[in-house]
């Protein structure tokens, strides 16, 4: 079976238990990168699970719109819905989505997912405005730093700051367009 069926399948089945049992390391990371994410007027989160960042206080009246390949994280997620947040089932490989439109974008523990990090990469160049912003997560233990720095040299990204939390699996960078 392909990795990305499976993915979908395990995501599928833990849906109606992750936020009971996830929440918490969750939100280690949200709280990490969540100043970035302020200000700015619209989030695509790629890789949104059942979007309990949308608990976050601090994105106020945030446009969101979040994207996962799990139908029923999706459905999950649907219960957070109200006029300002939208969800998109798809493939974080191959968005549905024009070149151009997201200034911020957010992946957190998305690539350890994906068979072909690369591809996720060059969707995010394409999606992304000039001046955007990946906020991204990746489990310290599945991150080999120099692939994900050449994938994103290759693409004329830079990562502009590393943030570790002692508490947290995850190491978060942002980074942005050359």
């Amino acid at each position: 079976m392909c990795k990305k069926l499976s993915v979908r399948e395990d995501y599928d089945r833990s849906a109606v238990y992750y936020d009971r049992r996830y929440a918490r390391i969750q939100f280690l990371k949200y709280n990490m990168l969540s100043h970035y994410l302020i200000g700015r007027d619209l989030l695509f989160d790629l890789g949104c699970g059942t979007a309990l960042i949308l608990k976050l206080k601090k994105l106020g009246k945030l446009r969101y719109i979040g994207v996962d390949i799990s139908v029923m994280m999706v459905k999950m997620a649907l219960k957070r819905r109200h006029f300002y947040k939208d969800f998109i089932i798809g493939d974080v490989e191959f968005l549905p989505l024009r070149g151009g439109v997201a200034e911020l974008i957010s992946a957190f523990t998305v690539l350890q997912n994906l068979e072909e990090p690369a591809y996720f990469i060059n969707e995010i160049r394409r999606i992304l405005t000039g001046g955007g912003l990946l906020v991204l997560s990746v489990l310290k233990k599945n991150l080999s730093l120099n692939r994900l720095k050449t994938i994103l040299e290759e693409n004329k990204f830079i990562i502009k700051r590393f943030i570790e939390k002692s508490d947290s699996e995850d190491l978060g960078l942002i980074i942005s367009s050359i």
